[in-house]
């Protein structure tokens, strides 16, 4: 090898597909991973050697310290991300959401920047969970001082979105036949 380092040839489809792999198994349970962390690794080293860095393998290598409860490392490789204009806007919110497990104050002043700015659905999507999720956790605190229990406002709007959300896609589906119609068999036999 030279002083560069000589990546690998590597089809995009296969390098894309590796990495697919990857992110679901972070994403799929998160912030826990249903495979081992370390077969993570051991794939996340494989797609280093197969290609040149990317801003998105910081993400994933972000993602993994999440996993392993590493929230301050997180943020961190986030907030740099974000402040290079990397992964835009979600490694914003995920830094976001780091503070927020961190106990970090300022992540509801920037949340509600964020939102308020013009950013992806899903970026939205994840900060305005950050928010009903500390609004539950206060709620379960305040529930255990006073014996009662208040749903927050902010996780009954995302309940009814979902629910919404659900019965649209319910009602776009096809529905699957429960049985095969005779009158397109023809009399024909299948064959073993």
């Amino acid at each position: 090898m030279s002083e560069l380092k000589d990546y690998l040839k590597c089809g995009d489809e296969i390098l894309r597909g590796l990495v697919e792999i990857i992110n679901l198994a972070l994403i799929d349970k998160f912030p826990r991973s249903r495979i081992a962390v370390d077969d993570i690794e051991q794939l996340i080293g494989a797609v280093r050697l197969l290609c040149e860095p990317a801003p998105e393998f910081e993400m994933i290598g972000a993602r993994l310290q999440i996993v392993r409860g590493d929230f301050i490392g997180a943020a961190q490789v986030f907030r740099e991300l974000a402040d290079k204009g990397h992964c835009l806007p979600n490694s914003r919110a995920m830094q976001i959401y780091c503070m927020s497990e961190n106990g970090d104050g300022d992540w509801q002043v920037e949340a509600n920047q964020m939102m308020q700015s013009e950013t992806s659905d899903d970026a939205v999507r994840l900060l305005r969970t950050v928010v009903a999720r500390n609004e539950l956790n206060r709620a379960i605190e305040k529930a255990k001082a006073t014996g009662e229990f208040e749903f927050p406002e902010s996780l009954k709007t995302l309940v009814a979105e979902r629910q919404s959300h659900e019965a649209e896609q319910a009602a776009q589906a096809q529905p699957v036949p429960s049985m095969i119609d005779p009158s397109l068999m023809g009399g024909q036999y299948m064959r073993l």
